[in-house]
């Protein structure tokens, strides 16, 4: 007669542990990829906030400033005169017009008239520095943005000819 092992169901204590070890290996990888792209994710968002805020306020001060007469820097404030505007609309570049201040105030970036009237240019940004020689201006912004634990700062410096300007 032949001898046959009775067939049981279920699984053994040692595939059970073998199995629980598998499913615990692969969720420590599943939580660490995650959490590693959780983290990335928060610094590129943070990047992609301080490049666009920093780029929208160079846009808004260079196209501002261009249009200038002729400038001037005092105490780290950009000073720019326009020419002067005739009952038509029409520059008149012989004559000085408003004289416009550039400034970073509490994170922002103005543009403020003679009269005190501030216009924004741009928000989160941490320091402008401006430079102006005869008819060119350079204009350099840094900005920073905290996203969750992840602060990141852009920095970026363009420069300008005043198209208004008379030697």
């Amino acid at each position: 007669m032949s001898y046959r092992k009775a067939r049981r169901r279920g699984i053994s204590l040692i595939e059970l542990l073998a199995a629980l070890s598998f499913a615990t290996l692969i969720s420590t990888g599943v939580v660490g990829l995650s959490l590693s792209a959780s983290k990335q994710w928060s610094r590129d968002t943070a990047k992609t906030i301080a490049d666009d805020h920093i780029s929208l306020a160079l846009q808004n001060a260079v196209r501002r400033i261009s249009d200038g007469k002729s400038a001037s820097v005092s105490n780290g404030v950009l000073y720019v005169t326009m020419p002067y505007v005739n009952s038509n609309g029409d520059y008149d570049r012989f004559k000085d017009g408003q004289t416009f201040s550039f400034s970073v105030q509490n994170g922002t970036l103005y543009r403020t008239d003679s009269n005190g009237v501030k216009e924004l240019l741009g928000r989160n940004i941490a320091s402008a520095t401006f430079t102006a020689s005869s008819a060119t201006v350079g204009i350099s912004l840094t900005s920073n943005k905290q996203t969750g634990t992840d602060q990141m700062q852009a920095s970026v410096s363009s420069s300008t000819t005043l198209r208004n300007w008379v030697e």
